[in-house]
């Protein structure tokens, strides 16, 4: 997750949700199966990643599971600049509240789908103002 995208989620659920990235914390770096207690010991109960990957090791499904800490994976393509900031933004708040709607005390995974980032998929048209009736453009 970007740190920049931080401060929009903390507006956005400002009464429900706080979030935290792991650098400033000083835990930047570190193996996940050792940063879970200490994730944990924060007060943390749920990890966003793009990092899918802990899913499928067994051994940090086991440590998420152990400490009791949901994860939320975030499933999107690496964009960058402002797009892959707008597109990470715009998956994780339209995901999170249906998250929340089936939180359980129960540590668990959820898959949050990215959208997608051609100019067409999110943009229907793109034409100029300009009517060429009206005579040449200025």
């Amino acid at each position: 997750m970007s740190v920049i995208s931080l401060e929009p989620l903390r507006v956005i659920f400002r009464h429900t949700h706080e979030f935290v990235h792991a650098v400033p914390l000083g835990l930047g770096g570190i193996d996940d199966v050792d940063l879970y207690p200490r994730i944990r010991e924060t007060g943390a109960s749920v990890i966003l990643s793009k990092d899918g990957r802990q899913l499928v090791n067994q051994s940090e499904r086991r440590g998420l599971h152990d400490n009791r800490l949901s994860f939320v994976h975030l499933q999107i393509k690496q964009v960058r600049g402002s797009k892959g900031l707008a597109l990470e933004l715009a998956a994780l708040t339209a995901g999170l509240p249906y998250i929340v709607e089936r939180w359980s005390p129960e540590p668990s995974a959820f898959r949050v789908r990215g959208l997608q980032s051609g100019f067409t998929e999110r943009v229907s048209s793109h034409v100029p103002l300009w009517l060429p009736a009206w005579g040449d453009a200025v």
